[in-house]
């Protein structure tokens, strides 16, 4: 007698016992027992048919796909250990770039060389590609720093509360990238004087009092903001996929789109030939719910073009196999067919080892030029804090060095420090930005935690509105 759920039975004294640990409590089981046909003559029949030649008809079906197992079960097992010996191969060689990485003697930028780069590269380093409200004004002030656009606090004299500042776009000389031109397009206006300009009070905001009408317009007008940021984003890790301060790793790439969907792909297939009561749908499903996963670590990794494409792949096989099978039965299939992939040893091993070794394995990592700068603002973060910083001479670097503090630095005690330390100075200052400290601080901070409210707000909501993402400020950011 053969068993596909892992049974024992056995004869003895005309009794027949069935024993199963694997078997959970309520499951129904179908036992056949053949029988001559002079022996049931006299019996009631639930079919009153002959099932002899179906039922030899899947017994020799059983018998070919047991000869087909074996016949390829030593290769499987083979396979299965290439995988293992694969993923710990990738966690060993994570850990060894990680390592090696880590441990190099790198001496940190000093001040003068944070003030020799601009504040949006210095917060790409910082953040490792990470993008988030501070980046933005990062961007601003980096093009403010490349002569891009000039800088003016509005102030009113009566009531200091208003001050704020404008952003006036320049004739462009430079070559823009990508994500700056459509910051350009995006947030600078075209004013009846023909200058284009961006205010910290353009920043929309969430209205809490007014009628409907003006609640819903605040909104809508928070919501686009939210999407011209996302769209934004977008664009800038475009332009830093390779960096001049971060070396990228293929074996990271190599991992992520070719050995992980190919063992998804084998995995599903060995289970499913491999096993006695597995059915293709419940393959199927079961490869789509491990595909589902992968796609969700790619999430995590900002691969949002590959996402999409996974992400199609599975609702067309799951819309395929819902409208082709009953709800009930897809379960039934998928649940009995990772249980079989629990009971298989290797690819449980498998699929934890490059588990891990997706989360040991760096997709980039700074090189000695961005982790003398990473470091070199790690110490000047420990200066501020313990109050043992020393400003530069030039006015122009010391305005500079500020704009690096303000997006680098998010305690604000210690922003206050360095902005008491500017406002004693006797010093004359060619720019508004630092005519008086303690405003542009007061003022840059409430920009800064608007832009975060309402981007935090929306940004969920940002990436479904692709209309909105179209800029408002008119072309031209690339002109020359």
């Amino acid at each position: 007698m053969h068993d596909w759920n892992l049974g024992t039975s056995k004869m003895k004294n005309n009794n027949f016992s069935y024993f199963n640990e694997f078997l959970p409590a309520g499951e129904l089981l179908e036992v056949r027992l053949l029988f001559p046909s002079a022996f049931t003559s006299d019996m009631g029949y639930t079919a009153k048919e002959d099932k002899l030649d179906e039922f030899l008809e899947e017994e020799k079906k059983f018998e070919n796909k047991e000869a087909f197992k074996e016949k390829i079960l030593h290769l499987v097992n083979v396979i299965d250990a290439g995988f293992v010996y694969t993923a710990i191969f990738l966690i060993i060689a994570g850990v060894l770039l990680r390592l090696f990485y880590i441990g190099r003697k790198v001496k940190p930028a000093s001040i003068y060389d944070l003030t020799k780069e601009n504040s949006f590269t210095l917060t790409i380093i910082q953040k490792n590609k990470k993008v988030d409200a501070r980046s933005l004004y990062a961007a601003l002030f980096s093009l403010y720093q490349k002569g891009v656009c000039s800088l003016h606090l509005n102030k009113k004299e009566v009531n200091k509360e208003e001050a704020t500042f404008t952003f006036e776009l320049n004739e462009i000389s430079i070559e823009l990238k990508e994500n700056e031109k459509y910051l350009i397009d995006w947030l600078f206006k075209e004013n009846n004087d023909g200058i284009r300009r961006f205010s910290l009070k353009d920043i929309p905001k969430k209205k809490r009092e007014g009628t409907r009408e003006e609640k819903k317009k605040a909104a809508s007008m928070a919501n686009n903001f939210a999407i011209k940021y996302n769209k934004w984003t977008k664009l800038v890790k475009s332009d830093y996929k390779t960096s001049a301060y971060f070396t990228n790793f293929k074996l990271y790439k190599w991992m992520m789109y070719i050995i992980l969907p190919v063992l998804i792909v084998w995995a599903s297939g060995q289970m499913y030939f491999l096993s006695y009561k597995t059915e293709a749908v419940g393959a199927i499903m079961t490869m789509m719910l491990l595909f589902f996963i992968y796609a969700f670590i790619l999430v995590l990794q900002y691969h949002s073009s590959y996402v999409s494409l996974c992400l199609s792949v599975i609702v067309y096989f799951s819309l395929w196999t819902i409208t082709t099978t009953p709800f009930y039965e897809t379960f039934s299939m998928m649940k009995d067919f990772i249980e079989q992939m629990i009971h298989s040893p290797d690819i449980t091993i498998v699929a934890i080892l490059m588990l891990i070794a997706t989360l040991v394995i760096p997709k980039s990592l700074t090189n000695k030029q961005g982790e003398a700068l990473k470091k070199g603002i790690k110490k000047w973060r420990k200066q501020l804090r313990n109050e043992t910083f020393s400003l530069p001479e030039n006015v122009s670097e010391i305005e500079t060095l500020y704009q690096h503090t303000l997006v680098l630095e998010k305690k604000e005690v210690n922003i206050e420090k360095l902005t008491k330390s500017l406002s004693e100075r006797e010093t004359v200052y060619l720019s508004d930005f630092l005519t008086d400290p303690y405003v542009t601080l007061k003022t840059m901070s409430a920009g800064i935690y608007l832009s975060s409210v309402v981007i935090n707000h929306y940004a969920s909501s940002g990436d479904n509105g692709a209309s909105g993402g179209s800029s408002g400020g008119g072309g031209g950011a690339g002109a020359h």
